[in-house]
Protein backbone atom coordinates (compact mmCIF):
# COMPACT_ATOMS: atom_id res chain seq x y z
CA UNK A 1 0.00 0.00 0.00
CA UNK A 2 1.43 3.47 -0.83
CA UNK A 3 1.45 6.63 1.23
CA UNK A 4 -1.15 8.47 -0.68
CA UNK A 5 -3.74 5.52 0.76
CA UNK A 6 -1.77 3.99 3.84
CA UNK A 7 -4.29 4.95 7.09
CA UNK A 8 -1.34 6.09 8.95
CA UNK A 9 -2.50 7.79 12.10
CA UNK A 10 -5.29 10.20 11.66
CA UNK A 11 -4.83 13.80 12.29
CA UNK A 12 -7.07 16.17 14.60
CA UNK A 13 -9.59 18.01 13.03
CA UNK A 14 -8.34 20.82 10.90
CA UNK A 15 -9.90 23.54 12.66
CA UNK A 16 -6.83 23.91 14.56
CA UNK A 17 -4.83 24.83 11.82
CA UNK A 18 -7.99 27.36 9.92
CA UNK A 19 -7.66 29.06 13.73
CA UNK A 20 -3.45 29.23 12.91
CA UNK A 21 -4.14 30.89 9.74
CA UNK A 22 -5.85 33.63 11.23
CA UNK A 23 -2.97 33.86 13.87
CA UNK A 24 -0.25 34.38 10.64
CA UNK A 25 -2.32 36.50 8.63
CA UNK A 26 -2.74 39.02 11.75
CA UNK A 27 0.96 38.96 12.53
CA UNK A 28 1.58 40.07 9.09
CA UNK A 29 -1.01 42.72 9.35
CA UNK A 30 0.16 44.25 12.92
CA UNK A 31 4.14 43.87 11.24
CA UNK A 32 2.91 46.26 8.03
CA UNK A 33 0.59 48.61 10.20
CA UNK A 34 3.07 49.06 13.48
CA UNK A 35 5.28 50.51 10.78
CA UNK A 36 2.86 52.64 8.95
CA UNK A 37 0.61 53.63 10.20
CA UNK A 38 1.19 52.81 13.91
CA UNK A 39 4.33 54.29 14.09
CA UNK A 40 2.96 57.70 15.00
CA UNK A 41 1.50 55.67 17.91
CA UNK A 42 5.20 54.23 18.67
CA UNK A 43 3.86 51.15 18.59
CA UNK A 44 6.91 49.15 18.03
CA UNK A 45 8.72 50.68 20.77
CA UNK A 46 5.31 49.43 22.97
CA UNK A 47 5.14 45.74 21.45
CA UNK A 48 8.64 44.60 20.08
CA UNK A 49 7.07 41.03 19.03
CA UNK A 50 5.15 43.25 16.09
CA UNK A 51 8.51 43.57 14.31
CA UNK A 52 8.97 39.96 13.94
CA UNK A 53 5.32 39.66 12.10
CA UNK A 54 6.32 39.31 9.23
CA UNK A 55 7.52 36.23 9.88
CA UNK A 56 3.97 34.82 9.52
CA UNK A 57 4.44 34.40 5.99
CA UNK A 58 6.85 31.34 6.50
CA UNK A 59 4.36 29.96 9.12
CA UNK A 60 1.82 30.19 6.17
CA UNK A 61 4.23 28.24 3.97
CA UNK A 62 4.33 25.41 5.94
CA UNK A 63 1.07 25.40 6.82
CA UNK A 64 -0.04 25.53 2.68
CA UNK A 65 2.49 22.74 2.19
CA UNK A 66 1.00 20.19 5.24
CA UNK A 67 -3.14 20.57 3.85
CA UNK A 68 -2.39 20.80 0.18
CA UNK A 69 -0.58 17.19 0.94
CA UNK A 70 -3.69 16.36 2.83
CA UNK A 71 -6.59 17.87 0.19
CA UNK A 72 -4.34 16.95 -3.21
CA UNK A 73 -1.61 14.08 -2.24
CA UNK A 74 -4.28 11.18 -3.69
CA UNK A 75 -4.90 13.06 -6.78
CA UNK A 76 -1.01 12.27 -7.80
CA UNK A 77 -0.99 8.20 -6.83
CA UNK A 78 -1.55 7.54 -10.96
CA UNK A 79 -0.50 10.63 -12.32
CA UNK A 80 -2.42 12.31 -15.08
CA UNK A 81 -2.19 15.27 -17.10
CA UNK A 82 -5.87 15.86 -16.11
CA UNK A 83 -4.94 15.52 -12.30
CA UNK A 84 -2.48 18.02 -12.91
CA UNK A 85 -4.73 20.96 -14.31
CA UNK A 86 -7.41 19.74 -12.14
CA UNK A 87 -5.23 20.68 -9.05
CA UNK A 88 -3.56 24.06 -10.88
CA UNK A 89 -7.52 25.24 -11.73
CA UNK A 90 -8.37 25.01 -8.02
CA UNK A 91 -5.59 26.81 -6.80
CA UNK A 92 -5.97 29.71 -9.39
CA UNK A 93 -9.69 29.64 -8.38
CA UNK A 94 -8.81 29.75 -4.85
CA UNK A 95 -6.45 32.83 -4.97
CA UNK A 96 -6.37 34.82 -8.51
CA UNK A 97 -9.92 36.28 -8.36
CA UNK A 98 -9.32 37.97 -5.24
CA UNK A 99 -6.24 39.18 -6.32
CA UNK A 100 -7.26 40.69 -9.58
CA UNK A 101 -10.00 42.63 -7.27
CA UNK A 102 -7.72 43.90 -4.94
CA UNK A 103 -5.33 45.19 -7.84
CA UNK A 104 -8.18 46.76 -9.31
CA UNK A 105 -9.18 48.54 -5.97
CA UNK A 106 -5.46 49.99 -5.88
CA UNK A 107 -6.11 51.26 -9.66
CA UNK A 108 -9.50 53.19 -8.93
CA UNK A 109 -7.30 54.46 -5.80
CA UNK A 110 -4.73 55.79 -8.13
CA UNK A 111 -7.55 57.20 -10.59
CA UNK A 112 -9.80 58.87 -7.65
CA UNK A 113 -6.46 60.04 -5.69
CA UNK A 114 -5.53 63.77 -7.73
CA UNK A 115 -9.34 64.10 -7.65
CA UNK A 116 -9.11 64.30 -3.77
CA UNK A 117 -5.97 66.02 -3.49
CA UNK A 118 -4.11 62.72 -2.52
CA UNK A 119 -0.98 61.49 -4.01
CA UNK A 120 0.97 58.15 -3.47
CA UNK A 121 3.77 58.17 -1.84
CA UNK A 122 6.08 55.98 -3.78
CA UNK A 123 4.11 56.67 -7.49
CA UNK A 124 7.29 54.39 -9.04
CA UNK A 125 6.11 51.53 -7.19
CA UNK A 126 2.60 51.53 -9.16
CA UNK A 127 4.30 51.11 -12.96
CA UNK A 128 2.53 49.36 -15.46
CA UNK A 129 5.71 46.83 -15.74
CA UNK A 130 4.87 46.22 -12.27
CA UNK A 131 1.43 45.34 -12.63
CA UNK A 132 2.05 43.13 -15.58
CA UNK A 133 4.50 41.03 -13.11
CA UNK A 134 1.31 41.12 -10.63
CA UNK A 135 -0.98 39.80 -13.54
CA UNK A 136 1.09 37.61 -14.31
CA UNK A 137 1.55 35.85 -10.53
CA UNK A 138 5.81 36.75 -11.27
CA UNK A 139 5.95 39.13 -9.28
CA UNK A 140 8.40 37.46 -6.24
CA UNK A 141 10.60 40.40 -4.82
CA UNK A 142 9.05 43.70 -5.58
CA UNK A 143 7.20 45.82 -3.41
CA UNK A 144 4.80 47.09 -5.96
CA UNK A 145 1.31 47.39 -6.26
CA UNK A 146 -0.28 45.10 -3.56
CA UNK A 147 3.40 44.63 -2.38
CA UNK A 148 2.02 41.18 0.16
CA UNK A 149 1.01 39.55 -3.01
CA UNK A 150 4.89 38.66 -3.74
CA UNK A 151 3.97 35.63 -1.70
CA UNK A 152 0.74 34.61 -3.86
CA UNK A 153 4.06 34.51 -6.66
CA UNK A 154 5.99 32.44 -4.46
CA UNK A 155 2.76 30.55 -3.65
CA UNK A 156 2.19 30.07 -7.21
CA UNK A 157 5.10 28.52 -8.05
CA UNK A 158 5.18 26.11 -5.35
CA UNK A 159 1.77 24.82 -6.39
CA UNK A 160 3.20 24.69 -10.05
CA UNK A 161 5.88 22.63 -8.06
CA UNK A 162 3.88 20.25 -6.26
CA UNK A 163 2.78 17.21 -8.84
CA UNK A 164 6.27 17.00 -9.30
CA UNK A 165 6.44 16.80 -5.38
CA UNK A 166 3.53 15.00 -4.65
CA UNK A 167 4.64 11.74 -6.84
CA UNK A 168 8.45 12.13 -5.19
CA UNK A 169 6.35 11.70 -1.59
CA UNK A 170 4.25 8.81 -2.90
CA UNK A 171 6.65 6.81 -4.39
CA UNK A 172 9.57 7.58 -2.01
CA UNK A 173 8.11 8.63 1.40
CA UNK A 174 8.82 11.35 3.13
CA UNK A 175 12.51 11.06 4.18
CA UNK A 176 14.29 11.97 0.88
CA UNK A 177 12.33 15.55 0.81
CA UNK A 178 12.81 16.20 4.42
CA UNK A 179 16.96 15.39 3.53
CA UNK A 180 16.65 17.75 1.44
CA UNK A 181 15.32 20.36 3.36
CA UNK A 182 17.29 19.69 5.70
CA UNK A 183 20.03 20.54 3.11
CA UNK A 184 18.98 23.84 1.89
CA UNK A 185 17.36 24.91 5.09
CA UNK A 186 20.29 27.21 6.29
CA UNK A 187 21.26 28.99 3.21
CA UNK A 188 17.79 29.58 1.74
CA UNK A 189 16.02 30.54 5.32
CA UNK A 190 19.18 32.98 5.52
CA UNK A 191 18.03 34.66 2.28
CA UNK A 192 15.52 36.76 1.01
CA UNK A 193 11.94 35.82 1.54
CA UNK A 194 10.93 34.68 -1.36
CA UNK A 195 13.26 31.49 -1.91
CA UNK A 196 11.70 30.47 2.06
CA UNK A 197 9.03 28.66 -0.13
CA UNK A 198 11.51 26.59 -1.46
CA UNK A 199 12.24 24.59 2.52
CA UNK A 200 8.89 25.94 3.94
CA UNK A 201 6.34 24.60 1.08
CA UNK A 202 8.06 20.92 0.71
CA UNK A 203 9.42 20.56 4.60
CA UNK A 204 4.98 20.89 5.35
CA UNK A 205 4.11 18.39 3.11
CA UNK A 206 6.66 16.20 4.08
CA UNK A 207 5.78 16.36 7.46
CA UNK A 208 2.17 15.22 6.63
CA UNK A 209 3.44 12.10 4.97
CA UNK A 210 5.68 11.44 8.33
CA UNK A 211 2.65 11.95 10.17
CA UNK A 212 0.92 9.37 8.36
CA UNK A 213 4.01 6.68 9.28
CA UNK A 214 5.27 7.61 12.49
CA UNK A 215 3.14 9.80 15.36
CA UNK A 216 2.17 13.10 14.89
CA UNK A 217 3.37 14.00 18.47
CA UNK A 218 6.93 12.23 18.58
CA UNK A 219 7.37 14.31 15.65
CA UNK A 220 6.10 17.83 17.15
CA UNK A 221 8.06 17.19 19.58
CA UNK A 222 11.84 16.54 18.24
CA UNK A 223 10.66 19.25 15.87
CA UNK A 224 10.53 21.34 18.78
CA UNK A 225 13.27 20.36 20.56
CA UNK A 226 15.31 21.05 17.47
CA UNK A 227 13.75 24.65 17.23
CA UNK A 228 14.64 25.07 21.28
CA UNK A 229 18.39 23.87 20.61
CA UNK A 230 18.46 26.52 17.59
CA UNK A 231 17.27 29.55 19.32
CA UNK A 232 19.35 29.05 22.12
CA UNK A 233 22.19 28.92 19.71
CA UNK A 234 21.50 31.94 17.75
CA UNK A 235 22.89 33.62 15.13
CA UNK A 236 23.35 31.74 11.87
CA UNK A 237 21.09 28.93 13.59
CA UNK A 238 18.27 31.62 14.48
CA UNK A 239 16.47 31.31 10.86
CA UNK A 240 16.67 27.45 10.27
CA UNK A 241 15.20 27.34 13.81
CA UNK A 242 12.41 29.29 13.14
CA UNK A 243 11.37 27.45 10.09
CA UNK A 244 11.51 24.20 12.37
CA UNK A 245 9.59 25.86 15.19
CA UNK A 246 6.50 26.84 12.92
CA UNK A 247 7.11 23.09 11.31
CA UNK A 248 6.16 21.90 15.07
CA UNK A 249 3.64 24.54 15.53
CA UNK A 250 1.25 23.54 12.65
CA UNK A 251 1.94 19.95 13.59
CA UNK A 252 0.81 20.61 17.10
CA UNK A 253 -2.08 22.81 15.92
CA UNK A 254 -3.11 19.59 14.19
CA UNK A 255 -3.49 17.22 17.14
CA UNK A 256 -5.97 17.30 19.67
CA UNK A 257 -4.43 19.72 22.65
CA UNK A 258 -5.55 22.47 24.45
CA UNK A 259 -4.05 25.54 22.16
CA UNK A 260 -5.87 23.38 18.73
CA UNK A 261 -8.72 23.50 21.24
CA UNK A 262 -8.08 27.36 21.18
CA UNK A 263 -7.54 27.69 18.05
CA UNK A 264 -10.64 25.77 16.76
CA UNK A 265 -12.89 28.80 18.70
CA UNK A 266 -15.84 30.17 16.54
CA UNK A 267 -14.09 33.13 16.27
CA UNK A 268 -10.79 31.37 15.44
CA UNK A 269 -12.23 29.18 12.84
CA UNK A 270 -14.09 32.54 11.13
CA UNK A 271 -10.90 34.42 11.07
CA UNK A 272 -8.97 31.76 9.43
CA UNK A 273 -11.78 31.21 6.97
CA UNK A 274 -11.28 35.18 5.91
CA UNK A 275 -7.48 35.79 6.59
CA UNK A 276 -6.71 35.25 3.51
CA UNK A 277 -8.79 38.10 2.59
CA UNK A 278 -6.91 40.09 5.23
CA UNK A 279 -3.53 38.96 4.02
CA UNK A 280 -5.39 40.83 1.03
CA UNK A 281 -6.64 43.86 1.72
CA UNK A 282 -4.65 44.77 4.27
CA UNK A 283 -2.00 46.77 2.33
CA UNK A 284 -4.77 48.70 0.38
CA UNK A 285 -6.01 50.05 3.55
CA UNK A 286 -2.88 50.52 4.91
CA UNK A 287 -2.40 52.65 2.09
CA UNK A 288 -5.36 54.57 1.93
CA UNK A 289 -7.64 54.84 5.11
CA UNK A 290 -4.34 54.26 7.34
CA UNK A 291 -2.86 57.94 5.91
CA UNK A 292 -6.17 59.54 6.96
CA UNK A 293 -5.75 57.53 10.63
CA UNK A 294 -1.78 58.89 10.46
CA UNK A 295 -2.89 63.02 10.15
CA UNK A 296 -6.13 63.07 13.01
CA UNK A 297 -4.66 60.22 15.51
CA UNK A 298 -2.20 62.32 17.22
CA UNK A 299 -5.42 65.21 17.60
CA UNK A 300 -7.27 62.59 19.73
CA UNK A 301 -7.71 62.02 23.38
CA UNK A 302 -4.76 58.50 24.11
CA UNK A 303 -7.85 56.12 25.11
CA UNK A 304 -9.33 57.24 21.13
CA UNK A 305 -5.97 56.94 19.80
CA UNK A 306 -6.07 53.35 20.88
CA UNK A 307 -9.34 52.63 19.84
CA UNK A 308 -8.81 54.07 16.53
CA UNK A 309 -6.20 51.88 16.26
CA UNK A 310 -8.73 48.75 16.66
CA UNK A 311 -10.51 50.27 14.90
CA UNK A 312 -8.80 50.41 11.73
CA UNK A 313 -7.62 46.76 11.97
CA UNK A 314 -11.31 45.76 12.89
CA UNK A 315 -12.19 47.78 9.56
CA UNK A 316 -9.78 45.81 7.56
CA UNK A 317 -11.11 42.87 8.71
CA UNK A 318 -14.76 43.89 7.57
CA UNK A 319 -13.28 44.81 4.66
CA UNK A 320 -11.72 41.19 4.13
CA UNK A 321 -14.85 39.40 4.97
CA UNK A 322 -17.07 41.45 2.66
CA UNK A 323 -14.62 40.33 -0.30
CA UNK A 324 -14.51 37.03 1.25
CA UNK A 325 -18.09 36.17 0.76
CA UNK A 326 -18.44 38.35 -2.37
CA UNK A 327 -15.49 37.12 -4.74
CA UNK A 328 -12.99 34.63 -2.85
CA UNK A 329 -15.92 32.34 -1.67
CA UNK A 330 -18.22 32.11 -4.82
CA UNK A 331 -15.57 31.56 -6.91
CA UNK A 332 -13.88 28.68 -4.86
CA UNK A 333 -17.53 27.08 -4.55
CA UNK A 334 -17.37 27.71 -9.06
CA UNK A 335 -14.34 25.92 -9.31
CA UNK A 336 -15.33 23.24 -6.94
CA UNK A 337 -18.68 22.41 -9.14
CA UNK A 338 -17.07 22.10 -12.35
CA UNK A 339 -13.81 20.67 -11.18
CA UNK A 340 -15.62 17.95 -8.69
CA UNK A 341 -13.71 15.79 -6.69
CA UNK A 342 -13.82 12.05 -7.61
CA UNK A 343 -12.68 10.75 -4.40
CA UNK A 344 -13.52 12.37 -1.21
CA UNK A 345 -11.54 14.13 1.10
CA UNK A 346 -10.88 12.43 4.62
CA UNK A 347 -13.53 13.09 6.81
CA UNK A 348 -11.87 14.34 9.69
CA UNK A 349 -10.84 17.56 7.13
CA UNK A 350 -13.14 20.66 6.71
CA UNK A 351 -12.70 21.38 3.55
CA UNK A 352 -12.71 25.14 4.06
CA UNK A 353 -9.66 24.65 6.30
CA UNK A 354 -8.14 22.90 3.18
CA UNK A 355 -8.38 25.98 0.95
Amino acid sequence: MDIATRPGNRHGRMDGLTGLRAVAALAVLLFHYSDKPFHVLGYREMFPWMAEGGRGVDLFFVLSGFVIAHAHLKDFRTPAWDAVWRFLALRLARMYPLHFAVIAMFGAALVAAPLLGFAPDDPGRFSGEALVRHLLLVNISEPTWNYPAWSISAEWFAYLSFPVLAVLLIRYGAWPTLLACAVILGPVSNASGAWHIAVAFPLGAALYVLTREASLRLVAIALTAAAAGGLALGGYWFEPALMLAFAAAVLICADRNPLSRLLSTSVMVWLGNVSFAVYMVHAFVQGTAGKIFAKVVLGLPEIAQHATAFGLVAGTVVLAALMHYAIEEPAREWARVRLKRQRPVDATISEKALA
